[in-house]
């Protein structure tokens, strides 16, 4: 049998074209699978685990030192906390995280101390951590302040996280099917 050397070059050409397709199609592949973004990026486009956009988290403006904050105040970002009522804000779930933005003239001034002006819906079990950095855990009942106090080396300059979590966060029992545990009325950074 005699073969053709004519479509045993066109097979060679043709096989050649496929392992470069399928090299190609590889690397896209593990480009979409390993992307090289930001972790506030992947949190909010890729995990979902986060509501707050990097842009969003750009927009902030920063606070200052002995200034009272309430929940409506754009300077402050809510995460996984219901929209603000009149006066407050309640969280919405067994989680949530408020973020700010400081100044490095206030960060070289802070005292490190946060007052939180809070009520609760029930007893409840609250622990707050402030970048990553546990700071309280304590049972809380309405009209509660709560008072941390830390190395003002803690916060940083730019963004930073509080962090919440709410074991106890329940239905408030009327029609709501929000899990509530505790409402924020104030805010205070010393």
């Amino acid at each position: 049998m005699v073969s053709n050397p004519r479509v045993c070059h066109m097979t060679r050409v043709y096989s050649t074209l496929i392992g470069i397709f399928m090299i190609y199609y590889c690397w896209v592949a593990w480009i979409a699978l390993h992307p090289d973004v930001t972790p506030e990026y992947c949190a909010y486009y890729i995990t979902r685990e986060s509501s707050i956009s990097p842009q969003m988290e750009r927009g902030t403006r920063p606070i200052r030192l002995f200034e009272q904050l309430t929940p409506d105040d754009p300077r402050l970002i809510f995460h996984r906390w219901s929209p603000p009522e009149t006066t407050f804000r309640w969280s919405d779930g067994p989680l949530g995280t408020i973020v700010f933005t400081l100044q490095r003239a206030v960060v070289e001034l802070a005292e490190g101390r946060i007052v939180l002006s809070i009520g609760t819906n029930g007893p409840q079990r609250v622990k707050v951590s402030l970048n990553g950095k546990p700071m309280v855990d304590r049972a809380a009942g309405n009209n509660t302040v709560i008072e941390l106090n830390f190395d003002p080396r803690l916060l940083n300059v730019g963004k930073n996280h509080l962090d919440f979590r709410f074991p106890d966060a329940k239905r408030p029992g009327n029609g709501d099917p929000r899990q509530l545990a505790i409402f924020i009325r104030s805010l205070k950074i010393f």
